[in-house]
């Protein structure tokens, strides 16, 4: 599931994401890598673990993505529910778009591309998920975690001609280009 992220958020700042409004989406700026913490992941788990099957409240200092799989989705693996979250998290910009509007509005954040725009959101640098089993119910939960929350009149990233031009400190161009990873220390 981290790969996957990874992944998109390096396709969406090199420009090679597909934007149903404008073909490609706009390359970013400054996209970090995102780096898992387990702090994050306890906070997705203590939500999906009592099978609470809606998505949580984003009054937190944390973004998150929520995935409620439909019936009979509790046959699923915790690696496929996973994955078959962030297709249905990512499918709405291939098929809807953020087109050249990269602002976090109201209509985003109660449409479909409430959580490209988490899964994309520049400023975050963590994540954390978890996945539950809820075969009573016939379904299985996933929620992940950021670090950063995009609100309302937020860029969700900044459009950048070059990605990595500039790196945060602390921070350099991945070996493979488009994200900002944090340098070595050792």
């Amino acid at each position: 599931m981290y790969e996957v992220r990874f992944f998109v958020r390096r396709l969406l700042a090199s420009g090679w994401a597909k934007d149903k409004q404008i073909k490609y989406a706009k390359p970013a700026k400054t996209m970090n890598q995102l780096v898992y913490v387990k702090p994050l992941e306890d906070a997705a788990l203590r939500h999906v673990s009592n099978c609470d099957q809606t998505a949580p409240e984003n009054n937190s200092p944390a973004g998150e993505s929520f995935w409620r799989g439909s019936s009979g989705s509790y046959k699923l693996t915790h690696v496929e529910a996973m994955q078959q979250a962030m297709k249905e998290w990512w499918e709405p910009l291939e098929s809807t778009g953020l087109g050249n509007k990269l602002e976090y509005t109201t209509e985003l954040q109660d449409g479909t591309l409430k959580y490209v725009a988490n899964i994309v959101h520049d400023k975050s640098t963590q994540i954390g998920c978890a996945a539950k089993t809820c075969a009573k119910q016939g379904i299985t939960l996933v929620d992940c975690r950021y670090n950063a929350t995009v609100t309302i009149d937020d860029k969700i990233y900044e459009l950048g001609k070059t990605p990595c031009k500039p790196c945060p400190a602390g921070t350099a161009c991945s070996k493979l280009g488009a994200v900002c990873e944090a340098t070595s220390t050792a």
